[in-house]
């Protein structure tokens, strides 16, 4: 019978390769619409802090960036990957851009809805990210690709549809925390903690937010 005994050094090699693949990518200078989403706090503590990457956060955002490039690709070979738009001082990047949809894609390892319509609330950040997304494209229709995990896999593509009033009220939204956030960065000052207290076990810079009464992993200053 063959031995069989856990590898940890290299392990450990391919867990520094995904950090310093994640650190590289972390660095912009530009507002983003995920930025906005969400969690103000964690954007402005990204500002002047290192990100401390779990395994578990890393593999996830892994497979959901494998998926992207590898499946999506093959199944949407006429559009155009990670397409970037700007919009009044704002920068999205829309996974798969094309015409007359752009198509944002999406793994979860959420059970599939019993109807289409529960992921506006279960996932309603992701219509938030797609309303900005179908301003800066003057449209008022996206296509939502989504990769659900469980029970089983299940790939499902949703027409999703806007108004064009709730458009506007969203991205008004979206241009106020803007300001707010830039607002901060020049007082140097930062914002309250989220209401959605579910994102901090995945935030890469709680071990310095303010929400916790204990810093983990040291300070890992950018110069402040």
């Amino acid at each position: 019978m063959p031995k069989i005994r856990q590898n940890k050094s290299e392990e450990g090699c391919w867990e520094d390769r995904l950090l310093s693949e994640y650190e590289r990518m972390e660095r912009r200078e530009k507002v983003h619409v995920s930025d906005l989403i969400l969690c103000l706090l964690q954007t402005r503590l990204k500002d002047d802090y290192e990100s401390a990457w779990d395994v578990t956060t890393l593999l996830r955002f892994t497979l959901g960036r494998a998926l992207e490039k590898v499946v999506f690709k093959i199944l949407l070979p006429f559009a155009t990957q990670e397409l970037e738009v700007e919009e009044e001082g704002i920068v999205g990047h829309i996974d798969f851009g094309s015409t007359p949809y752009d198509y944002e894609c999406k793994l979860t390892s959420s059970f599939e809805p019993k109807e289409p319509e529960d992921l506006l609330d279960s996932k309603f950040w992701w219509f938030e990210q797609m309303k900005s997304y179908a301003v800066m494209r003057r449209r008022t229709e996206m296509r939502l690709v989504v990769l659900f995990l469980l029970p089983v896999p299940s790939l499902r593509c949703y027409d999703v549809i806007f108004d064009v009033e709730e458009l506007g009220d969203a991205w008004q939204v979206m241009q106020a925390r803007k300001e707010y956030l830039l607002e901060l960065r020049e007082r140097d000052e930062l914002p309250d903690p989220t209401i959605f207290g579910w994102i901090c076990g995945m935030c890469q810079v709680k071990y310095v937010c303010p929400k916790f009464k204990s810093k983990r992993g040291g300070e890992k200053s950018r110069g402040v």
